[in-house]
């Protein structure tokens, strides 16, 4: 998955051809969440909808 956060404040969890770990995509979204800004966070999937994903 990756953060694509270049219309912020709306940020898209997206899947991506070049996967990022988990490490990654953890560490982008604290990197928002440091911002100390509002943002919303929307994907292209419902959770749940793949269970062999994190």
């Amino acid at each position: 998955m990756q953060v694509d956060d270049t219309q912020f404040p709306l940020v898209f969890l997206r899947e991506h051809e070049q996967e990022h770990t988990s490490q990654q995509t953890q560490d982008q979204l604290e990197a928002l969440l440091n911002r100390g800004q509002r943002f919303v966070l929307l994907t292209e999937r419902l959770g749940g909808e793949d269970r062999n994903q994190e």
